[in-house]
């Protein structure tokens, strides 16, 4: 691999400290590397590039870097990383059961906890993807489990749910690659590979992260016994009229919730109820976060 020039490197390490800084949120080495924004480097030019910063810029802290002025971050990292590791088991088995349902083809933790950033009360955020046309009923069944992991404590958020001919991503932006590039599949591999290679453009922002992020994590088959005979009869000639009449009703809910948002898409083809206008909070403060620290974007 051709080497960068260390100038070129040490802003790039400088940006990507600062986009996880955003979320208070202390980066290892391996991490730095991983995430490293437009910059082609092995993880030892990483280290010694870091290692060669003066304290203006960046300081490390134990494994973890940081900006400037922010090395209490380290014991915040420690702390939420505690809590993941009480979630995560949870978490695994609700993704699990989740792939066991009829019509579900992939599914991935997203969000805080795939990168161990949890906080007291934190919920599992997936991405699932289903089979073409099923949306909207595999929703309907999903919303049923997400209910009796609720009972037994566990608070799980499928907050985009999209279909196999939907799983090249229109929006094209430093926040969506970071959520695909930290994305922890729990349940159909071959899916997540398409995925991934059906958004190569991620690797010209993040040309560093190839593969699945933790790999400790092995990645189940999806279906069940129960979830075939699901499907065989969710095949029938009524289930398309019963598909949109769920997608109608769930649209027309959800829009009263957020009528403005432009991160909410609700058609055939995927149901992502991002109601918050998070992505954009994020690459605004993001922005202003660079300009606070004299760093091009």
């Amino acid at each position: 691999m051709t080497q960068p020039s260390t100038p070129s490197l040490s802003h790039a390490i400088q940006r990507t400290v600062a986009y996880g800084d955003l979320f208070d949120f202390p980066m290892t080495i391996p991490e730095v590397h991983r995430y490293l924004e437009a910059m082609p480097a092995d993880v030892e030019e990483v280290r010694r590039t870091v290692a060669g910063m003066t304290p203006d810029r960046l300081l490390q802290v134990g494994p973890f870097v940081t900006l400037p002025g922010r090395s209490q971050l380290a014991e915040v990292r420690r702390r939420r990383a505690e809590l993941a590791t009480r979630l995560w088991p949870k978490a695994l088995r609700g993704g699990h059961s989740l792939g066991r349902l009829p019509f579900v083809r992939m599914v991935a933790v997203t969000g805080a906890l795939a990168m161990d950033n949890v906080d007291h009360g934190a919920d599992a955020d997936y991405l699932i993807v289903t089979e073409p046309g099923r949306v909207w009923l595999c929703r309907a069944v999903i919303i049923q489990m997400v209910r009796l992991h609720k009972l037994r404590g566990l608070v799980i958020c499928p907050n985009w749910i999209l279909s196999e001919d939907a799983i090249q991503l229109e929006r094209r932006d430093l926040f969506s690659a970071r959520e695909l590039a930290q994305m922890v599949p729990l349940v159909g591999l071959p899916v997540y590979g398409r995925m991934m290679e059906a958004n190569r453009w991620i690797r010209d922002l993040l040309p560093n992260a190839v593969g699945p992020p933790r790999p400790e994590h092995a990645v189940i088959a999806c279906g069940s016994p129960i979830g075939r005979l699901g499907e065989a009869v969710l095949r029938s000639r009524f289930s398309d009229p019963i598909e949109r009449w769920e997608q109608r009703r769930k649209t027309q809910e959800i829009r009263r919730l957020a009528p403005d948002s432009p991160e909410v898409v609700l058609d055939h083809r995927q149901c992502k109820g991002h109601v918050d206008g998070h992505g954009r909070r994020i690459s605004e403060a993001y922005g202003e976060r660079l300009r606070s620290l004299s760093i091009e974007p």
